[in-house]
């Protein structure tokens, strides 16, 4: 699954240079929400929280 995504990351920013481009993606189980906590009420990321959860995988 991830391929496919990385696939078309690659295949979208072709045109940008190399230090703009995606080189690591990573999908999570769930998508971020402030009921678990990773948004603030106007659904910002709370990095700190972010960096917790997933550091091991970022």
């Amino acid at each position: 699954m991830t391929r496919l995504f990385g696939g078309e990351v690659e295949a979208q920013t072709t045109d940008l240079a190399d230090f703009e481009k995606i080189r690591k993606i990573v999908l999570l189980p769930e998508a971020f929400s402030t009921q678990n906590g990773e948004l603030t009420p106007t659904l910002k990321v709370k990095r700190r929280v972010v960096a917790e959860k997933y550091g091991d995988l970022v």
